[in-house]
């Protein structure tokens, strides 16, 4: 009876080691993956701030093309007209 008593006890000692090392576990794979979370949450907030500015860089550049284009079709333009006057 003791010695059933010394294999149980044995036993429990066995399984809570096991419990314990399974506990440590799972509460280590929860803070991966909070952390994880809280990274990409932060990655995400930094492509979108990325993106706006990307957005506004691209609409600026478009305004100048814009102009420029605008303004070498005015000269051509004149160009023409002043070469019409001339002949």
């Amino acid at each position: 009876m003791q010695q059933a008593l010394a294999e149980i006890n044995q036993d429990l000692g066995k399984f809570d080691a096991q419990i314990n090392n399974l506990d440590q576990v799972a509460t280590r794979n929860y803070n991966l993956r909070k952390n994880t979370a809280a990274e990409q949450e932060e990655y995400s907030a930094k492509l979108g701030e990325l993106k706006s500015q990307i957005n506004q860089k691209l609409g600026t550049l478009s305004e100048e093309y814009s102009l420029t284009l605008k303004l070498r079709c005015n000269c051509l333009k004149d160009r023409i007209q002043q070469s019409c006057v001339k002949s």
